[in-house]
């Protein structure tokens, strides 16, 4: 199982499975986060770098613990090889049989094998075997206790006859018969497990090859201790990615936190500006008004009292009748000017019956009035609104008529209003002279207005014109009817 592992790089394709996933995870929960994808990109990024260069250095880490285990084995075998040679390996034949002093040279080699196993209990098996037409046949090969229970149980656990045939090809078998030392890191398996093996030749006298010694290491425990050296780094990188996954998170939601703080505070600052401009607009209003007060009622007013007192010091009468009818005629300027304020101000009738009857009463009295002529068209469900936003909509029109009626020299003008949906539009169109809308100044209360008290509203003011083309304001606002 383990060796599948290594041989797929399973272990490293999991480990990218398992950061790819939390990493989409972490993006899609930021996507719902803050809809930004500066993070994504980062962190995507981070990630190519981290399974690029943590692809070479598991690989680098496996490789440098599959040498340290090939120099130890490799390193035994030829000990081994030596000490059996001196013992006099060559003299054992085929067909030796017990009491004869070859066997007991035979049985001091098997004790040497078993306590060498006992020794390094890393090694699974310890071996002997000579080149034979059918294959090879195994000379020395002690009893072995693989499951290191202490007891030698089963034929797999036995010793091994002299001779007996083993079938094994392979082209390192090749090489140690050859006289070459070699180590085969390729698992193979056999009727007793399955493994890795350093093979070396063995010497005569003459100094010629009469067999080879085989080291056997178990191969699941070849690859489970690579497999832990690359798991390893494996891990080191996986707390790498998870500290990158983490923080990226953690800067995302501290800038999405920051921003959205910038945000506000713009908010703030925009609605700090929108408050002093409509101060600023109360104030020229109330200058307005005021203006409008001295020098058009106050003056009417001043003008019949200062009559009424001529009256009292003349005896007259028909000084007085004439005086009489100048100051009553000074007094119903006065009375006209006084309901002209209170309209511009707030007419009763927006109050008692809502802004379309306002909106046709103000019409109504600029037609009175001669000057202008607007027709008006209105296509709404409701009866009334918030009684503020009816305020808000009566002074956008009454000041767009008064714009008309002062500046573009036109005595035809119209109002359409619809409702579309949760907003209302309101068109005011004249066929007019026209101006440019960027060159009007700061001071223009009139157009400031309509935009400011659109815009306090959520809604928005638009305005089209150029010099002999007329004008067209068009606004919108969010409508919410009278509960």
């Amino acid at each position: 199982m383990n060796e599948f592992v290594l041989r797929f790089s399973l272990d490293y394709v999991a480990f990218v499975l398992v950061s790819t996933i939390a990493a989409a995870v972490m993006l899609v929960w930021l996507r719902r986060q803050d809809g930004q994808h500066q993070a994504h990109q980062h962190i995507l990024l981070f990630l190519v770098v981290v399974f690029m260069t943590g692809w070479f250095l598991v690989e680098f880490s496996g490789n440098r613990e599959r040498d340290r285990l090939r120099i130890q084995i490799e390193g035994l075998a030829p000990t081994y090889a030596e000490e059996l040679q001196e013992m006099g390996h060559a003299k054992i034949e085929l067909g030796i049989k017990e009491g004869e002093p070859l066997y007991d040279l035979y049985i001091r080699m098997i004790e040497k094998q078993r306590r060498w196993l006992d020794i390094n209990q890393t090694v699974a098996d310890i071996y002997t075997f000579r080149h034979h037409d059918d294959g090879n046949q195994l000379i020395v090969d002690s009893e072995t206790d693989y499951d290191r229970d202490g007891q030698y149980v089963g034929d797999r656990e036995s010793r091994t006859e002299i001779g007996e045939i083993w079938t094994e090809e392979s082209e390192f078998i090749d090489r140690a018969h050859a006289g070459e030392a070699c180590f085969d890191d390729s698992p193979y398996t056999d009727r007793w497990g399955t493994w890795v093996t350093a093979m070396v030749p063995m010497y005569n006298e003459r100094g010629e090859v009469e067999a080879v010694l085989g080291v056997d290491f178990p191969a699941d425990d070849w690859a489970s201790a690579i497999l832990r050296a690359r798991l390893t780094w494996i891990g080191i990188l996986l707390v790498l990615v998870t500290i990158g996954i983490a923080s990226t998170s953690v800067i995302s939601v501290l800038r999405t936190s920051i921003h959205e703080k910038v945000q506000n505070e713009q908010a703030l600052q925009e609605e700090q500006k929108l408050l002093r401009r409509l101060i600023d607009l109360q104030e020229g209003e109330r200058r307005m008004v005021a203006h409008d007060i001295h020098d058009g009622f106050v003056q009417d007013v001043v003008g019949a009292h200062m009559l009424v007192q001529c009256i009292e010091s003349t005896a007259d009468p028909t000084t007085n009748e004439q005086t009489a009818t100048r100051a009553g005629a000074l007094l119903e300027k006065a009375i006209s000017e006084g309901r002209r304020l209170i309209l511009d101000m707030r007419p009763l009738v927006l109050d008692e019956s809502g802004v379309v009857e306002a909106i046709r009463h103000l019409l109504a009295e600029e037609k009175a009035g001669g000057e202008l002529v607007v027709a008006f068209n209105h296509e709404v469900q409701f009866d009334r609104l918030e009684p503020r936003l009816e305020g808000v909509i009566f002074r956008i029109v009454q000041e767009a008529i008064n714009n008309v009626r002062r500046h573009a020299q036109t005595d035809h003008a119209a109002v359409q209003m619809r409702q579309l949906g949760d907003r209302l539009e309101i068109v005011i169109r004249d066929h007019g002279v026209g101006f440019d809308p960027n060159a009007v100044t700061f001071d223009r209360f009139g157009i400031r207005g309509m935009r400011e008290r659109a815009r306090l509203y959520g809604g928005e003011a638009e305005i089209v014109s150029a010099p002999g083309r007329g004008t067209i304001i068009r606004v919108t606002v969010p409508i919410q009817t009278e509960v």
